[in-house]
């Protein structure tokens, strides 16, 4: 830490996340200074140095995060480098904020936790959501009386196509869509409920690949469980990304594309109904007087990156932590493998945080 109290953070990775939700943020921040970024695309380290006024940039990450002056390192680049970035981290004592998913796998996910539990080092993990003001109040209403006990969970993320190159590589192409917004929702799902997966069912359908529905087995702590059906798809149509929890009393509905809550009971009238139009046409409002529409979700990396800052600063562990990371990775393999082998996959207890 720099005299005066500051943390000096060091970012690897310079790809359009980091332009648009990690720097835009971290460089506001009084108690933290941009010491220095790298990424294999030379030029878009420098581009990025330029913009935020970054003393330092390179190709190598090793150089950056082997660099004295960096407390803590920010991981913005595709999974599948996360676990070599991290070991680094580990052996040279820096703490460590990672963007979803932590892995592609749950043992590159468990070698990660490894690293940290050897080394002491503390990790955060980016779930940016859990910070929205509608999903803070939907997790108040979903343990409240008026909804009751929760039944089953319904997720749609239809979004279309994102051009991140590393989600068409060979390896990922079939599964890129497990990795673009699926990872939020899963978090979404297992934070608000605190369920743990049992297992999963997995299906094709598309003819085009990237199509899939999900069944999956979750269990509360009080032993119940229930099931989350998932409908993933990257469309050319209409972009859908809802989350409705059913329970014993009420029905909550949160559309992440419109940033709206409602919760709805009995029969759906057209009086309801126009409430429901009357909620979507305020929270636009909101949205638009509040700069939302512009900076849309990415808006939520701000309070994360700020919680984390702060957790680190009292030399505390993170709240969104590498559980978190871990038990996401979980479902995600679980899902990947069940749609490769066309089988149900189910969890082994074990590798739940």
């Amino acid at each position: 830490m720099k005299a005066g109290g500051k943390l000096r953070i060091g970012i690897v990775g310079a790809g359009s996340v980091t332009e648009a939700a990690h720097l835009p943020y971290l460089s506001t921040f009084r108690d933290v200074e941009i010491v220095g970024i790298a990424d294999v695309n030379i030029e878009r380290a420098k581009y990025l140095a330029s913009k935020f006024g970054i003393p330092f940039y390179t190709e190598s990450y090793a150089e950056l995060v082997k660099d004295k002056s960096v407390d803590i390192v920010d991981v913005c680049t595709p999974p599948f480098v996360r676990s070599e970035i991290v070991e680094l981290c580990g052996i040279n004592g820096k703490d460590v904020i990672v963007e979803k998913p932590l892995a592609l796998d749950v043992p590159e996910a468990l070698k990660i936790q490894a690293i940290a539990e050897a080394t002491g080092i503390r990790i955060g993990m980016v779930f940016p959501l859990r910070y929205a003001g509608f999903i803070r109040r939907a997790l108040v209403a979903l343990n409240s009386k008026e909804f009751g006990q929760i039944e089953n969970i319904i997720i749609e993320s239809h979004t279309f196509e994102p051009h991140w190159k590393w989600m068409h590589e060979k390896w990922q192409r079939d599964y890129g869509v497990l990795y673009d917004l699926f990872p939020h929702l899963l978090d979404l799902v297992t934070w608000m409920t605190q369920a743990v997966p049992v297992y999963v069912f997995g299906e094709s359908s598309g003819i085009n690949g990237n199509n899939y529905t999900i069944m999956m087995k979750m269990r509360l702590p009080s032993g119940k469980e229930f099931v989350v059906s998932s409908s993933l798809k990257w469309t050319k149509s209409c972009s859908r990304r809802l989350v409705s929890f059913y329970g014993t009393s009420a029905d909550l509905h949160l559309d992440l594309q419109d940033e709206l809550l409602f919760m709805a009971r009995g029969y759906l009238t057209p009086i309801s109904q126009t409430v429901i139009l009357a909620k979507r046409i305020v929270s636009f409002g909101r949205r638009v007087a509040g700069g939302g529409l512009r900076k849309g979700a990415m808006r939520y990396h701000k309070p994360l990156l700020r919680d984390f800052i702060s957790s680190l600063s009292k030399k505390e562990y993170p709240s969104v932590s590498l559980a978190d990371g871990i038990l996401n990775c979980v479902c995600l393999d679980a899902c990947k493998t069940s749609l490769r082998e066309r089988r149900t996959v189910n969890i082994d207890s074990e590798d739940l945080p």
